[in-house]
């Protein structure tokens, strides 16, 4: 207990100390056969040891309470460390070290009510045989092919590693195809897609997307890709889109200016680029 003395002869302030060395510091005693007198308990004393334990229990956000006897063992679990290992090496200790599972330094702190003790996880670990010697510095890992991530260690004993950051940055970790048609999906699930086709009979083609997109496709848009092919003297092409794309393809119509006099027609083997946007 570190409820501060409230007997009737308690003064409001703390009493000077003396400034006085009545004696040699030493040890307290209980008188002796001999005759020796017992130790006196001095006033200012008392107080220092009050005021000690008081001040630990201050220092951690606790209340003073005068029926609680464990607040000191509260107050030095929620400020201070023990090194030797983590939470569910010995339970109930807050600790800083080797956990005794995999090598490496994990801890664990005090919840919000105080008292309970629980556990924080993994600052520094090596996972060793499980995820083939990666290291972990808190939740981010450097896996086994040397790549960072995100770590998971809460997950029924399974510990499971999700997309790759490097991998994000790089433009890989949410899924994406590269060649003469291709796609990315971007964070938030925006997927962009594109790709080359040319005209079918009477000008109509429909061009198939590398993926399906989740919910719908928002647009498109379609553009020559070989005019010094197409495009004669005075015969440009246009290229556009039927209708709305479904989640899957998308119903192209492209066509040529006859020439000086003529007009504009469908035509087979007009090459276009598209490129299309959804989620």
């Amino acid at each position: 207990m570190v409820y501060q003395i409230d007997d009737a002869t308690a003064v409001a302030s703390l009493p000077a100390l003396p400034t006085d060395n009545i004696g040699t510091p030493g040890f307290f005693t209980g008188g002796s056969t001999s005759g020796g007198a017992p130790t006196r308990v001095r006033y200012w004393w008392l107080n220092m040891v009050q005021e000690e334990l008081r001040n630990l229990v201050i220092a951690a956000n606790l209340t003073p309470d005068k029926t609680n006897n464990a607040q000191v063992l509260a107050a030095l679990r929620s400020m201070f460390v023990t090194l030797g290992g983590g939470k569910y090496q010995v339970a109930g200790t807050v600790m800083l070290g080797r956990d005794t599972t995999f090598p490496g330094l994990r801890y664990s702190y005090i919840g919000a009510d105080g008292e309970t003790v629980e556990d924080g996880g993994y600052l520094v670990s090596s996972y060793g045989t499980l995820l083939s010697g990666s290291t972990q510095v808190g939740d981010l890992t450097i896996g086994p092919d040397g790549r960072l991530s995100y770590q998971s260690v809460k997950m029924a004993g399974s510990y499971s590693v999700t997309a790759l950051l490097s991998d994000i940055v790089a433009g890989t970790g949410l899924g994406n195809s590269q060649g003469t048609n291709g796609y990315q999906i971007l964070p938030g699930g925006t997927v962009l897609q594109y790709g080359a086709n040319s005209s079918g009979s009477g000008g109509y083609s429909t061009p198939n997307f590398p993926v399906a997109f989740p919910t719908k496709c928002e647009g498109m848009i379609v553009v020559e890709s070989a005019a010094t092919t197409n495009w004669a003297a005075g015969k440009p092409t246009l290229h556009g889109v039927q209708g709305y794309p479904s989640k899957v393809q998308a119903d192209v119509y492209s066509m040529i200016f006859s020439g000086s006099g003529g007009g504009w027609g469908g035509m087979n083997g007009l090459g276009y680029f598209w490129w299309a946007w959804g989620y």
